[in-house]
């Protein structure tokens, strides 16, 4: 069954405490690393610029009365949505020319490490977008900033001066076409009239003649545009094959595109003819440009939905390029559709003209075909002045909002490098305290060492300053009142034991931490403060930790022998018991250090001393060696009547202590119970 919650978190809790120092040498590490970062390391600044994309080219377009114009056809190239304006800000195409305008002042590769830096994002949900630049120099943060910007103002601009180019060379060539043609028509007009005179007409053929002549100055305009779109289609193809980056079969335009195309057709088909009818206030004719102005709206949503950029990752210039052609395409299927119209409109015309006299009919052709080269001529003629001025003119969509200036403050301020560090210590301080403890896997209570090692636990011994050999010179009056109460504890625990209190008791613990000899050297005060007589002894003839430990204790000149000399037949044993300055306590001194206490322990000598019935004693407690350290300590436990042993908590893996628990149980040792030493005051005390 899982423990509670609380449990839990008073584990987790007790955890770091035990790890306390560790937790504080991080936090003071990663601060002082923090420290020191903000002190010499030199703070990063970024500058920022802001721009956005008009939604329609500035060109300045002269209209000429009584001419049909296209401006759309002068503005060329469409303005880039967000997306796409922030793709091309990143684009390497603007990157490279940025490079080229920072490189003769800080250098080309100071420059593109400059770049690398470069961020680009929209701001909030408004159509502008923000081109920042870091660095440690300011004023570089801001040229790089700067650079990016005009180097995209520029290549825009560049772009639409090409397209506008592209299409006054498209109508000088369709001019050079059209003069002599137009000439030949006034000299063959001329010479019929010369010739015949006036030949007069009929209202009626008159009319025709003349809404023949709309339909032709129409249809001129309509392959006018039809002209000039295939020469943005061919400049834009040729712009393709130099900065292709992909296969442009990667990416599939929509199904619906070519439906659509189909569909507008139709429909452009079907409003000529009601033109031919009705005026444009007439119903039908209304309800069909309706039509048409929803479907051209869908072709440009699906258009639009074409070149993905982020989800293809390619140059965003190529992307631009492929739906710029795309959209021209669509636009010149619509003209093409358009012309169908009214060439079907023309014929229907043309056939009601064929029925005139042979004089008449040459008549009209003339005049048609005078008037057909001279509306194309004035045509040609206005958009050649409009394409000449919006060549000098035309600017770039993109504006740049605000400028990047060289910024005041650094993109962190310094004392967020401290606060990070010290944030970051205690992270690692904590984790990692967290992670050693589950490595370690240390005891961690008493419930804890009760269930690993299925033993009861006696007392409860709550941490202390100087805990250890520090505390083994202390009387059981001087040690913390909570301290000396687990000890009474203990005491009572082990009084009433049955079938009777163990006459000699060793006290063990699984390694080299003294808290064997604290616990024993408490243990023995704790008994005769109860006033039974009791020996302390130490065990430990290889350090002797506990007799120097007290040795602070004796008398001026007093010098202690001890059970190496008295098991060597150098002493007698009453010269073994020192007197203490508690009453009822005997202490019994490991004596000078020998080479063989393995030997000495196990004899005969010492098993029987252990195991002697003695009337002046009650009770002999023994200091043993760590238990997994040497063998003395199992060598002593089958010779007691008892064993305790110490575990800490946080500080005794919990397999040193199973360790220590087998080997004892294996030789035959009494394990009377546990003493956790380091348990919480709040923990309470087992028993």
């Amino acid at each position: 069954m899982n423990r509670p919650y609380e449990t839990r978190l008073r584990d987790v809790l007790d955890a770091l405490r035990r790890r306390r120092r560790f937790i504080v040498r991080a936090v003071g590490i990663a601060l002082g690393v923090g420290i020191l970062g903000s002190v010499f390391v030199r703070p990063v600044y970024r500058a920022s610029a802001t721009i956005t994309a008009a939604k329609n080219p500035p060109v300045v377009v002269l209209d000429q009365p009584g001419v049909a114009t296209n401006v759309s056809g002068l503005q060329g190239m469409g303005s880039p949505d967000v997306p796409t304006l922030v793709a091309l800000t990143k684009s390497q195409t603007v990157r490279d020319d940025a490079i080229a305008r920072l490189a003769p002042v800080i250098g080309a590769r100071r420059a593109k490490a400059l770049l690398g830096r470069l961020r680009v994002r929209t701001l909030w949900n408004t159509e502008l977008v923000s081109v920042s630049v870091e660095d440690r120099a300011p004023g570089l943060a801001a040229a790089g900033a700067n650079a990016v910007t005009a180097s995209l103002v520029e290549m825009d601009l560049q772009d639409r001066r090409a397209w506008a180019k592209e299409m006054r060379r498209s109508i000088e060539e369709q001019l050079v076409i059209v003069d002599p043609r137009l000439r030949a028509a006034e000299d063959a007009l001329v010479a019929f009239k010369t010739r015949y005179g006036n030949v007069p007409l009929s209202e009626r053929t008159v009319a025709s003649l003349n809404r023949l002549a709309q339909l032709e100055a129409q249809r001129v305009d309509v392959r006018v545009q039809a002209r000039e779109v295939k020469g943005r289609v061919d400049a834009a193809r040729s712009r393709l094959a130099v900065q292709a980056q992909i296969s442009p079969f990667q990416w599939t335009p929509s199904p619906l595109i070519s439906s659509l195309e189909t569909q507008l057709a139709s429909e452009e088909i079907e409003l000529s003819g009601l033109h031919g009818q009705f005026t444009r206030k007439y119903p039908a004719v209304v309800n069909v440009e309706a039509r048409i102005s929803e479907t051209k709206r869908r072709l440009d949503v699906e258009l639009g939905h074409g070149p993905q950029i982020d989800r293809y990752g390619v140059d965003p210039v190529y992307q631009q390029l492929i739906q710029q052609v795309r959209q021209d395409e669509v636009a010149g299927s619509a003209l093409d559709a358009r012309d169908q119209a009214l060439t079907i409109e023309i014929s229907r015309y043309e056939g009601e003209l064929q029925g005139l006299p042979a004089l008449e009919l040459t008549e009209v052709r003339l005049i048609r075909s005078e008037k057909e080269a001279n509306d194309t001529h004035q045509l040609l003629t206005a958009k050649l002045q409009q394409a000449l001025v919006a060549e000098a003119s035309i600017g770039s969509v993109v504006r740049i909002v605000d400028s990047a200036q060289a910024p005041i403050r650094p993109v962190s301020p310094r004392w967020l490098g401290v606060a990070l560090g010290a944030c970051l210590g205690l992270l690692l301080g904590v984790g990692g305290s967290l992670i050693k403890e589950q490595i370690d896997d240390p005891i961690k209570g008493a419930d804890h060492a009760e269930r690993a090692l299925g033993a009861p636990v006696l007392a409860s011994i709550p941490p202390a300053e100087g805990e250890g050999r520090m505390w083994s010179v202390r009387a059981a009056h001087e040690a913390p009142p909570a301290v000396a109460e687990s000890f009474r504890y203990l005491r009572a625990n082990l009084l009433y034991l049955r079938p009777r209190l163990p006459r000699t008791i060793l006290v063990a613990s699984p390694g080299d931490d003294g808290m064997a000899d604290f616990v024993a050297n408490q243990l023995a005060i704790a008994f005769a403060e109860a006033g039974l007589r009791a020996w302390l002894v130490d065990g430990n003839l290889r350090t002797q930790s506990l007799t120097r430990a007290r040795a602070v204790s004796r008398a001026p000149g007093e010098m202690w022998v001890g059970i190496a000399q008295w098991l060597s037949a150098e002493i007698a044993e009453a010269d073994l018991l020192c007197a203490t300055t508690i009453q009822h306590l005997t202490f019994l001194a490991a004596g000078a250090p020998v080479r063989n206490a393995g030997d000495l322990i196990s004899s005969p000598k010492m098993r029987a001393w252990l195991q002697r019935d003695r009337e002046d004693v009650d009770v002999i407690v023994v200091a043993a060696p760590p238990v997994l350290a040497v063998a003395d300590t199992a060598v002593l436990a089958p010779l007691v009547e008892g064993v305790l042993l110490v575990v800490q908590v946080g500080v005794t893996p919990q397999e040193a202590a199973q360790r220590a628990k087998r080997q004892l149980e294996a030789v035959g040792g009494r394990l009377l119970g546990l003493v956790i030493a380091g348990v919480p005051h709040d923990a309470g005390r087992a028993g």
